[in-house]
């Protein structure tokens, strides 16, 4: 994940965040072999799941707090 930009955060190893100059970010966390990405661009979420080849077998949560009954 480093080399697609994120970082990982000094509390939690299985969270990495990736900022972008216009006040942005995504939110990755990683359980393993699971993936959550939270963000509120899309296009970024689309892009990276380009990059990193996760077109099948992937699906999205368009709001993240009926998933977790919020």
């Amino acid at each position: 994940m480093l080399k697609h930009g994120f970082h990982k955060t000094q509390a939690y190893h299985y969270v990495f965040v990736k900022r972008y100059n216009e006040g942005d970010f995504l939110t990755l966390l990683l359980y393993v072999d699971d993936m959550l990405v939270v963000g509120q661009d899309t296009k970024k979420i689309a892009s990276l799941k380009k990059a990193l080849r996760l077109v099948n077998g992937t699906y999205a949560i368009p709001n993240i707090s009926t998933f977790f009954k919020c």
